[in-house]
């Protein structure tokens, strides 16, 4: 695996010119094999916490319809917990993909 030192795009091969930013060849580096080892390893993770930012948007849309009805105090108080907790989650999973990001696992 290969990245651009100037725009840091990930290649699976050696090219001549970065196809993102132009950089020529000297800009494309080859990736140590313990941090290739770490990029395959975080993809997934990463893609499931961008996932848990997604469905938080869309269980929100739930939840303030939920709320909005306010049907009675119990469906209240679900609906109004779960839009507290969505934008909990939302920050804890924003905050681990910077966490990846700092420590090159993207």
């Amino acid at each position: 695996m290969f990245k651009c030192d100037v725009c840091c795009l990930l290649l699976n091969e050696e090219v001549d010119v970065c196809p993102r930013c132009g950089a020529k060849k000297e800009h494309i580096k080859k990736l140590e094999a313990d941090q290739e080892k770490k990029v395959i390893a975080a993809d997934r993770t990463n893609t499931l916490l961008a996932s848990l930012v997604r469905i938080c948007d869309e269980l929100k849309v739930v939840a303030e319809e939920g709320k909005e009805i306010n049907l009675d105090p119990g469906c209240y108080g679900v609906f109004t917990f779960t839009l507290d907790k969505l934008d909990e989650i939302k920050r804890y999973a924003k905050a681990e993909i910077e966490v990846h990001i700092n420590r090159n696992k993207w």
